[in-house]
């Protein structure tokens, strides 16, 4: 099982009448992606796979998420969870290395706005007035 597996169970469990077009948009996956990893999820047990009879398209699905899935989708997201836990201590020690190396004096803080770093780093040479 990899990331899209517990993509699609976290995506099926809030809204499991999607397509599989819809679903491949959402989640930035390939149509071919989507219904090759929903055929194994269906394979394994973890989602059953029920037409709408009223619907006009008969290719209409609904994706239900079997009690194994739901195990399942909580066993992915605790694994993920605990990966993600190791990554962001990882970080924060080589952040800590980095700041030792630059020193602090080179940090600077800057107002923060969506999607920018939280701080640059000055160089380390003095001013061009002091060149001259």
């Amino acid at each position: 099982m990899n990331g899209h597996h517990l993509k699609l169970l976290k995506e099926l469990s809030e809204n499991n009448s999607q397509s599989q077009r819809e679903l491949s948009r959402r989640l930035g996956l390939s149509l071919g992606s989507v219904n090759y990893a929903l055929s194994g999820l269906i394979d394994k047990g973890l989602i059953k796979a029920k037409r709408f009879k009223n619907s006009k398209n008969k290719r209409a699905y609904m994706y239900i998420l079997t009690p194994a899935g739901i195990k399942k989708k909580m066993e992915l997201s605790c694994t993920f969870l605990k990966r993600k836990m190791i990554e962001y201590e990882m970080l924060k020690m080589e952040i800590e290395e980095l700041k030792r190396d630059v020193g602090p004096e080179s940090l600077s803080p800057l107002p923060l706005k969506q999607g920018e770093a939280l701080v640059t780093f000055r160089e380390n040479r003095a001013p061009a007035e002091e060149l001259k």
